[in-house]
Order: C-alpha cells, then structure tokens, then sequence
C-alpha cells in the first residue's frame, strides 16, 4: 500500500512538472511570436492597402454614375470636381471631391452632394506619370492611357468659398446627352488615377508615395461620347 501511495505522488509531481514551462522555453515562444509578427506586417499592410484603394474605386465610380444620371434625368451639366488646394488644410488636397450641378435660376453651379475624401493614404495623382504607361493594360492597348489627364496644373478650376476658406477645384462635366468633356480637353477619354501616397507637406503639389514600386492604383477612364466610366487596375 506504502508502495501504491508513493508511486501515485511521484506520478502526481512528474505530470505537474510536465505541464509548467521553463524561462528558456517561454523566451524561445516569445521570440517566434515577434518573428512571425514583424513578417506578416507587410502583408498586412498590403491588404490594408488594396482594400482602401476597393473602396475607393467604388465610391468613385458611384459618384460618377450620379454626376452622369442627374445629367440626363436633369437635362443640366453635372460637374465632378476634384480639390487641389484648401485654404489652411493641406489633407484635403487631392483627397477631397465632389459634385455640382447648374442651377438655373441662381444661374451658378451648386454643389448637391457631401464632400466626400479618399481613404487615409490614398490620392488623386497629380500628372500622367511614365508608371502607369508602362502598366500592363497599356501594354496590351494604348489606347487606355491615351487622353486628357485631371488633374493637372493647366486643368480648368473654379473657386468655392467654404466657411471663409478658399477651395480650388478642377472638373469634368457630365452633359444632358449622356456624354462628358473636360473644358480644353482635346483626348477621347479623361483619365483620373488614384495611388497609394500623401501630398509634400513642403508644398509644391508633390505627391509622396508609399507604395515604392507603385504597384497599386486605379485608373478611371471618362468616355466623353458617352460618359461611360472604364476602371483598369495594374
């Protein structure tokens, strides 16, 4: 019986001892842990990345199929307008965008929409840069890079007054036949892309990118015979 009792402890110690771990084991899990923790960040970030730019895309395109809608049903010009410079914030250029319609008794374009801003990272480009015509849709069909670029430094701009701040905004318009023109535009198509970036808070309207191999972008193409919206992706 003695015997059957201390067997029982020893077994009772030895199973106690096997379900602890040493400080050297703890160190070894912890360090794995930071391992595969530091090589996931990229990934993540990736993904945090592309879905931002889904989002943006889609709510872009919304905007657009609006602007163009109104138009028609309207029998009025729609413009879809981008901001590049407001007054005492430097975070809405290129980021913010928006939608007026003309008003014919106030005789004036009249914003009809909320501001509406790119997601945290994102930005309108700011010129047709050689990235996106190397991209692999252009390599398979110039035709997609092929036209007007907004915005650029010679787009036609307006001025709206927002709570004493001054907003510039270069546009598209959408017509009452369906189609669309870019005031000055000569291409078939306007092109307008969203990237991966922020603006230089040195000023300047350069775009600083966070994507360094500039991987990820949208690219909306504007028919202006139909006003039908094309989005390619690299």
């Amino acid at each position: 019986m003695y015997k059957a009792h201390f067997n029982n402890e020893l077994h009772s110690c030895l199973a106690s001892r096997r379900t602890g771990f040493t400080l050297l084991e703890l160190l070894v899990v912890l360090m794995i842990i930071s391992m595969l923790m530091v090589l996931s960040i990229p990934a993540i970030k990736g993904l945090t990345s592309t879905a931002g730019m889904s989002t943006a895309v889609r709510h872009i395109s919304s905007m657009m199929t609006l602007g163009r809608s109104r138009a028609i049903a309207k029998r009025t010009i729609v413009r879809f307008g981008i901001v590049t410079l407001w007054e005492d914030d430097s975070e809405a250029a290129y980021r913010k965008y928006g939608l007026w319609e003309w008003d014919r008794e106030t005789e004036q374009f009249v914003a009809f929409q909320e501001w509406k801003t790119l997601p945290q990272g994102l930005v309108f480009e700011a010129d047709q840069r050689d990235y996106i015509r190397s991209a692999h849709y252009a390599q398979e069909d110039g035709s997609s890079v092929r036209g007007d670029f907004l915005p650029t430094g010679e787009a036609e701009s307006f001025i709206e007054n927002i709570h004493s701040k001054r907003v510039k905004v270069v546009f598209f318009e959408f017509t009452p036949s369906g189609g669309a023109r870019l005031p000055g535009g000569e291409e078939r198509n306007v092109l307008i892309v969203v990237i991966n970036g922020y603006m230089d808070p040195a000023g300047g309207g350069n775009i600083v990118y966070t994507d360094e191999h500039k991987k990820n972008w949208a690219q909306f193409n504007i028919d202006t015979l139909t006003g039908r919206v094309r989005i390619y992706r690299p």
